[in-house]
């Protein structure tokens, strides 16, 4: 097999990798089938650039430097592989002023979808804490590509100053993939949720006290969770809304109140409307509107089983408004994505308005533990909604043929997006220069700015290295 043929396959099969990842070990399918597959649902896109490039170009040598107040640490994402040379340990740095991306330092295990928390509290008080995630690799052999590797139970702590990192004191009680991670107003960190070991969703939550360096369980869900979202609330309350709760990956349309003081978890008033995995949830801020202090529910994937342990999942285009005070979901009067979009990301941008940006459109067929192909794409397009006028409107113009105009500087999933100011940056992910088809793509290294302002995107450089579900912080 030649290199570019090894390429293509990691191209199709890396789309698979951003939907599920499977902790044993996942198969695509085999490219005649594949292409077959493409051929019928997908005639009228035509062809793309997979960015091969992406794929097998070496790593970007970064200048070393210091990080400053309000810089961006990009943490772990990589996948450390015979034909992919991210390292997952490897910590970069964006400097919001040159918009130039430096090297920083190295975690101290490597670590791909992990999150990243500011500690406020504790003798490692503005360090950042990564906890799990999980170590794994690419192995190409014939005409399938196998990702292996499991979740992890420890944690760490970086300190951008000394550009270091530290171990934390003991381990999760359950090791995790793709867990919540929340901030919460006494310092604790709230960890909730994921994948195990068994690829089974997990139900428990722990918490990592800074000042007491130590990690505890704080309860449990109502039920299993992974590929849910966490919200906290201004009332301390914490939102979790859908996720994959079965081995076969059907999500729930269940949502559920967790308050930390208590440690209990009581449900929401109803269910949202459709089940809901791989979707997002913003809390509405600084719009002085009645809409201030809800939560926004957008995208995903909704799937449903037949024949066993079989799954289709279909990108969804979804809105629904959960009120903290009834506890209750409506989408009656609220604005639906003009385009149709699951894992994609979504930034609050501070003024009411929430940018959502990327991701995938189309289904993927889920069986035997492991996705069996994928029937869309990556988006390259991205959204606005705005709370004070309860407006959903395509970034660059008016939707055509249910599209949003093609406006990102590179079509992304399982990235990374973060707010600088006003406005947010985009690093890594999975993707191409255009909007995809047939599952097509491969993972990036490049970044790209959202101007609030202008609503345009501009390209900012690359990272040392691609990445896929990056760890990002603000450098307090």
């Amino acid at each position: 097999m030649t290199s570019s043929e090894r390429s293509r396959v990691l191209n199709r099969c890396a789309l698979a990798v951003a939907m599920a990842i499977t902790l044993s070990g996942w198969e695509c399918l085999s490219l005649d089938v594949r292409d077959r597959y493409q051929a019928e649902l997908n005639k009228s896109d035509p062809a793309v650039d997979l960015a091969q490039d992406e794929v097998i170009e070496d790593d970007v040598e970064l200048p070393l430097a210091d990080p400053g107040k309000g810089d961006i640490l990009v943490l772990g994402g990589g996948l450390a592989g015979k034909y992919e040379s991210a390292k997952t340990g490897t910590v970069d740095f964006f400097d919001v002023k040159s918009e130039k991306f430096a090297k920083s330092g190295k975690l101290g295990t490597n670590r791909v979808g992990a999150s990243a928390v500011v500690l406020t509290k504790g003798s490692t008080a503005d360090d950042v804490l990564v906890v799990g995630g999980g170590s794994g690799e690419i192995v190409i052999k014939r005409d399938k590509a196998t990702l292996k590797g499991k979740p992890l139970a420890t944690g760490e702590t970086y300190d951008p100053d000394k550009e270091n990192s530290k171990p934390t004191a003991g381990k999760l009680a359950t090791a995790r993939l793709l867990a919540t991670q929340t901030a919460l107003p006494n310092g604790k960190v709230l960890i909730a949720g994921g994948y195990a070991a068994d690829s089974a969703a997990i139900r428990t939550i722990e918490t990592f006290d800074p000042v007491a360096k130590k990690y505890s369980v704080a309860g449990n869900l109502l039920q299993p969770r992974a590929g849910h979202t966490a919200t906290l609330l201004p009332d301390g309350r914490v939102l979790f809304t859908g996720g994959v709760s079965t081995d076969y990956g059907v999500p729930t349309p269940t949502a559920e109140l967790f308050n930390p003081a208590t440690g209990s978890s009581s449900p929401a008033s109803n269910n949202m409307q459709i089940a809901l995995g791989g979707h997002s949830a913003v809390l509405i801020e600084g719009c002085d509107c009645a809409r201030d202090g809800k939560v926004l529910i957008a995208g995903g994937f909704n799937g449903f089983g037949f024949g066993g342990e079989r799954t289709l999942e279909s990108a969804s285009s979804v809105v629904m408004l959960f009120d903290p005070a009834t506890a209750m979901f409506t989408s009656s009067g609220v604005p639906q994505l003009n385009e149709e979009r699951m894992l994609q990301t979504a930034t609050s941008l501070g003024d009411g308005r929430i940018l959502f940006a990327g991701g995938v459109w189309g289904q993927g067929f889920y069986g035997e533990k492991k996705f069996q192909g994928v029937y869309g794409g990556i988006l390259n397009s991205a959204e606005i909604y705005d709370a004070a006028t309860n407006k959903l409107d395509c970034v660059g113009g008016k939707a055509k043929n249910d599209k949003c105009p093609q406006t990102m500087a590179n079509a992304r999933v399982v990235h990374g997006a973060i707010r600088v100011g006003k406005n947010v940056l985009l690093v890594g992910g999975i993707g191409a220069k255009s909007r995809t088809s047939g599952g097509g793509g491969a993972p990036l290294k490049t970044a790209e700015m959202f101007n609030a302002d202008k609503e345009t995107f501009k390209s900012v450089g690359a990272m040392s290295a691609a990445r896929i579900f990056p760890a990002l912080a603000v450098v307090p």
